[in-house]
This record gives structure tokens, C-alpha cells and sequence, in this order.
């Protein structure tokens, strides 16, 4: 569910230019915020506050299908970290 999700949001609004990729500017470099990145982040803040063992298996689900359709579709997966123009 959750990589139908994405892939239905992604296709409709970042694909068709309605909303664009989030950066994090720092001086000249960016930190692109692609969205396997923000799914990891939020399980490490998950299993951090301790909430991991009752956090519902559904919607840790649908959090790493969020991080896998980036990882399928995005070639540039990879690419977190990178100079300004």
C-alpha cells in the first residue's frame, strides 16, 4: 500500500511539476531529501523514542514501501549529497 502510494502521489504531483524535490541549503552545498531517506529517518526516530515494539506493523509497512519505490524509480537514488549551481 505504501508503494502504491507513493507511486500514485509521486506520479501526479512531483512528476507532473506540481510539487517540487526537497533540498536542505547549506551554504553551497544541498541535501536532497529523497524520500527512502525520509522513510529511514522516521523508523531510526521510531525505534529511538522506544516505540518501535508498539508501533503498528501496517504502518511500519507503509513506510518502507514509501523508501523502496525511490530505490526502484529513482536512478539517482544515491545522489544525497550535492554542490549548489
Amino acid at each position: 500500500m505504501g508503494y502504491l502510494g507513493t507511486k500514485s502521489f509521486h506520479d501526479r504531483f512531483v512528476a507532473s511539476g506540481r510539487i517540487g524535490m526537497v533540498f536542505l541549503n547549506f551554504g553551497k552545498w544541498q541535501i536532497h531529501l529523497h524520500h527512502w531517506l525520509m522513510g529511514v529517518l522516521i523508523i531510526i526516530a521510531i525505534a529511538l523514542a522506544g516505540w518501535l515494539v508498539i508501533f503498528p506493523n501496517i504502518c511500519l509497512g507503509l513506510i518502507c514501501g514509501l523508501s523502496l519505490h525511490d530505490l526502484h524509480f529513482d536512478r539517482d537514488w544515491y545522489k544525497v549529497i550535492l554542490k549548489r549551481r
